[in-house]
């Protein structure tokens, strides 16, 4: 014959995954146990006459798992590893600290070996045992093996202690300090334009502006007493510009007009009329006929690439010139034109 032990107390209980009990099920200071799922309940009054039921997790639904022997935080899924003392992994998948002191927030694959580090996120991200007090905020790839060092961006690796290594720079505000310490600064455009090297003549042009300044006035002042004649100046070049074709004239030596000069000069060689008819690369050919005569494509070598003009031949003879541009029905840029002089 077999006995009850006496000893033995029973809870309220369910076996079902899932099942939790309500309110009605639960008095003031009583548990219930879901035997399925390892969660204890009890009821708890929020305000007088009010009660709700709250849960008790067993250790494989917290988040993170506590590691009193190492004072150590982890997450409890996600095969991350914590071995060393006063370490965490908070989140992320595969990272692993064996570094003292040292923090993964989250990520993938970040290891940390050194000491009091830090990885922020990112992607295969490493601190060797070499990196002590060391730091990577985010980006891939990145590895420091050197103490006091830190890494903004993807791809860096470290070379020495106490530098940030980041891919690029771009500030709004401004960068203190006397540049003393840059080094390998390079200038986007040249060499010559190094911040190291351009920083001696700061004092020396600043010294040169201060020593001219006391000139501006005068110089004001003369220009001022001068510009009655600039009026005078640009009438007479106004009433005289329409002899002046060419956009840029350079001479050497004396040039000397008499009447209009119905040329052009381009890469060395005056272009006349004379010069267009017989210099042409390849053979002309009738590109159109418009109202008053025929316009024909010329086509000459030059030194950069092959040029084009346009002749144009009057029906009634009255004009033969060469033009710039054509843009059928219309003619412009004149270069040359025909001209019989007795």
């Amino acid at each position: 014959m077999s006995y009850v032990n006496p000893n033995l107390i029973l809870l309220k209980r369910n076996m079902l995954s899932g099942v939790k009990p309500d309110i009605s099920d639960l008095q003031l200071g009583e548990i219930a146990v879901n035997s399925a799922d390892g969660i204890i309940f009890t009821a708890k009054t929020d305000t007088p006459g009010i009660s709700s039921i709250v849960s008790f997790l067993n250790s494989e639904h917290q988040p993170y798992i506590l590691n009193q022997t190492l004072s150590s935080v982890n997450t409890q899924y996600g095969g991350n590893t914590v071995t060393q003392v006063f370490a965490s992994v908070l989140g992320g998948y595969n990272n692993d600290i064996s570094g003292g002191g040292s923090s993964v927030v989250n990520g993938e694959d970040n290891d940390i070996d050194g000491d009091f580090s830090f990885i922020g996120s990112g992607y295969k991200n490493k601190i060797s045992a070499a990196g002590d007090y060391s730091a990577i905020l985010g980006g891939s790839n990145n590895l420091i093996e050197h103490q006091n060092s830190f890494a903004i961006g993807s791809n860096l690796i470290s070379n020495e202690s106490n530098f940030t290594y980041v891919n690029n720079i771009s500030s709004q505000g401004s960068f203190y300090g006397d540049g003393s310490g840059l080094t390998n600064l390079a200038a986007a455009v040249a060499p010559d334009t190094e911040v190291r090297a351009l920083t001696a003549n700061w004092e020396s042009t600043y010294s040169t502006v201060s020593s001219l300044s006391s000139n501006w006035d005068s110089t004001y002042t003369n220009v001022q007493s001068n510009s009655a004649n600039w009026q005078t100046a640009y009438s007479y070049v106004a009433a005289n510009s329409v002899n002046l074709t060419a956009t840029n004239v350079f001479v050497t030596n004396d040039l000397t007009v008499t009447d209009t000069v119905s040329a052009k000069y381009f890469q060395g060689t005056l272009i006349d009329w004379m010069t267009l008819v017989r210099g042409y690369k390849t053979t002309p050919t009738l590109l159109a006929t418009i109202g008053t005569g025929d316009v024909y494509t010329y086509v000459y070598a030059t030194t950069a690439s092959d040029r084009t003009y346009y002749r144009y031949i009057a029906t009634n003879g009255s004009e033969d010139s060469f033009y710039g541009n054509f843009t059928n029905p219309t003619l412009s840029n004149l270069i040359a034109t025909k001209k019989i002089i007795l």
